[in-house]
């Protein structure tokens, strides 16, 4: 099977440490512009993030009712889950 992929070509250990060596070599080089890559986008983000402005939390939606503790709507005045009349505040 190999010697259909190779041609029939022979190799020699000179050969293989070369095919092997060129391949660390490639990899290294990967990791190495991966690193760059990875520490240039960290910084462009770091600096956009420095302009934005930060949001304020958005008002509550929900209220726990004081009997059974289940999330109703802020404007309720009657828990749907248990019926009982909600206090107003």
């Amino acid at each position: 099977m190999l010697n259909v992929l190779t041609g029939g070509a022979t190799y020699t250990l000179q050969d293989v440490s070369g095919f092997a060596s060129s391949f660390i070599a490639s990899v290294v080089n990967f990791l190495i512009m991966a690193f760059i890559l990875f520490c240039l986008l960290k910084a462009v983000n770091k600096v956009t993030s420095l302009g934005a402005k930060k949001e304020e939390p958005a008002a509550p939606t929900t209220k726990k009712c004081p009997f059974c503790m289940s999330e109703i709507d802020i404007k309720a005045t009657r828990c749907p889950h248990c019926t009982s009349e909600l206090p107003e505040k």
